[in-house]
């Protein structure tokens, strides 16, 4: 996918402009194939790659991530490549401060195939909650945090990542606002 080369340039204009056309090319795909296929995270690679450019150049408005309904009907291993990619929208909204957006968002739906976006969603609450100054709340979503990663199993993957490095990062990421 040309847009990996622009993005890697730094060129997010262009990678979000094949990115677009490339997320056009899968829905015409998931049109004729529907959504129940190992293609499904193809399509979810092209729409993290659109987010990510997105990200870069300053934009939020980028499509979102496959729904619950798709995650919960799927192989496990599928299921977490899935939650994975949908997982990290709440990357964007930390990135852009949406913290009303954050502290608003409700729970997620079918929380047992979700164990990523549910340690995410607790994630991103807690950042919000940090920054707007609501510890007792932050530190809340702090412990559900701890408790949606140990509850997610240590050989779990998204794509060659194990979840658990992954989910460190935002580990410290909370601790420092917090800080």
């Amino acid at each position: 996918m040309l847009a990996h080369i622009h993005v890697l340039c730094g060129d997010y204009a262009q990678s979000v402009s094949h990115s677009e056309r490339a997320v056009r090319a899968d829905d015409k795909c998931l049109g004729h194939a529907g959504d129940d296929n190992f293609y499904t995270t193809a399509r979810c690679h092209d729409l993290h790659l659109f987010m990510y450019a997105a990200m870069f150049w300053g934009n939020t408005a980028t499509p979102s991530m496959p729904q619950s309904k798709l995650i919960s009907k799927s192989a496990p291993f599928m299921a977490a490549i899935l939650d994975g990619y949908a997982a990290m929208r709440t990357h964007v909204l930390v990135c852009f401060g949406c913290w009303q957006e954050l502290v608003a968002s409700p729970g997620l739906e079918a929380p047992s195939r979700r164990p990523i976006g549910v340690a995410m969603h607790a994630y991103g609450q807690g950042v919000a909650h940090a920054a707007l100054g609501h510890i007792d709340e932050a530190e809340a979503c702090q412990a559900a945090y701890e408790a949606a990663c140990a509850a997610i199993p240590e050989a779990m993957v998204i794509l060659s990542n194990p979840v658990h490095d992954v989910l460190e990062i935002g580990a410290a990421m909370l601790e420092g606002e917090l800080e």
